[in-house]
């Protein structure tokens, strides 16, 4: 009898381990499991927001791998969550929407900080019916995003959510929020009843989604220079503005590969983008003061060469910021954002200029003054610094 006890003892026991193989424990519960598994590890923040599983809707990427658009609800607007696949990594991010009018809604692109990384307009042209493309996945359709992988950040169409959409609206108003007014007829099938034809919105190719200013940037100093440029009254010859309204971007980005002596630098530039880098090792412990003349150093150049197509060298774009009438105007920006910089802001101005003609016309005692007044703005002797 002790025998066979042993025996039933250790049956069991093979038969708990079997049941909690990896494979059963990677079996899913339900068709979307494993996306909330995902999400639950990778949120990064503690904001409360529900988000709506049994609405998920899978569409193809171009590159044929899966992606999912899942409905959040926020009191700031309807959120999608987009879970996706990039060289076989698992990446998510949310796209938030605002209504402006009748032919523009706003579109921010949020990580999983819930910070936003890019800032748009979306634009109606024209709305085309095409064909839906079946496949058996819970039931659901799978429609094809007709873009580049590395632009879905960027790019795309809403989905309209399909299925029982009847309790989204009480849902969504428990929450603060108007689900007819934050998802406006824009969309195919919004407002709370899905079309019968399944519907993609055709856009301009040169006004679809006009995210001009965008980051990858964490550090927190970094962060709030770099809001300080983009978010204030006092603008450059309009420079941000104009990437603000125009379908060209400037994209900045922490890096840790560059010299000591170079605060930040444009990575790779062409007619419709830049990407600059930001020296993570060096220019957050630089003056806000100091930072802010080097982050529109950098915006300068995009300037040529994004906003203007021209196929200036570097040393050429920084003679043409020696420019007299352009230089004064650099520093009488400094000095409005920064009044206590109204004796020395034209020096500041000279961060990453002192190989230019204009410069090494200077005297050298000019030169070395400029070149003292830099060093305390970037050693904390002068200027005031990110706490």
């Amino acid at each position: 009898m002790r025998k066979f006890s042993r025996l039933l003892f250790g049956l069991s026991i093979m038969l708990l381990l079997n049941s909690c193989s990896k494979e059963a424990l990677m079996e899913p519960s339900e068709p979307y499991q494993e996306l909330r598994q995902w999400y639950a590890f990778n949120k990064m923040t503690s904001t409360n927001e529900p988000v709506l599983w049994k609405y998920t809707i899978p569409f193809a990427m171009p590159d044929s791998s899966q992606a999912y658009q899942i409905p959040v609800m926020s009191k700031a607007g309807m959120k999608d969550l987009i879970i996706y696949t990039e060289n076989g990594i698992q990446k998510g991010f949310y796209k938030l929407y605002t209504p402006k009018d009748e032919t523009h809604i706003n579109i921010q692109v949020l990580n999983m900080f819930d910070e936003v990384i890019r800032d748009g307009v979306l634009t109606k042209t024209k709305r085309v019916a095409k064909p839906r493309k079946k496949n058996e996945l819970d039931g659901s359709t799978i429609r094809e995003m007709n873009l580049d992988l590395p632009e879905v950040f960027c790019y795309g169409q809403r989905l309209p959510m399909e299925g029982s959409l009847g309790d989204i609206p009480i849902i969504y108003s428990e929450y603060g929020g108007s689900y007819y007014q934050d998802i406006p007829s824009f969309f195919g099938g919004g407002g709370g009843a899905p079309s019968s034809d399944s519907y993609d919105i055709n856009f301009d190719p040169s006004a679809e989604l006009l995210f001009s200013i965008g980051n990858n940037v964490k550090n927190k100093c970094l962060l709030e220079a770099l809001n300080g440029v983009f978010n204030s009254k006092y603008d450059l010859r309009g420079i941000v503005n104009r990437f603000k309204t125009s379908n060209k971007t400037i994209y900045f980005t922490e890096v840790t590969n560059l010299p000591s002596n170079v605060p930040a630098k444009v990575l790779s530039s062409n007619s419709r983008e830049a990407i600059v880098g930001l020296n993570l090792n060096v220019l957050p412990y630089y003056s806000q003061e100091l930072m802010t003349v080097a982050i529109y150093h950098e915006i300068l150049h995009g300037y040529y060469g994004v906003l203007l197509e021209k196929s200036y060298s570097e040393s050429e774009e920084h003679e043409k910021m020696t420019d007299k009438t352009l230089f004064n105007d650099f520093t009488e920006l400094i000095i409005k954002r920064f009044p206590k910089t109204n004796e020395i802001a034209g020096a500041l101005i000279y961060v990453g200029l002192q190989n230019t003609e204009l410069f090494n016309k200077l005297d050298s005692g000019t030169q070395d003054y400029i070149v003292k007044v830099i060093y305390n703005y970037k050693n904390g002797k002068n200027g005031t610094y990110c706490k």
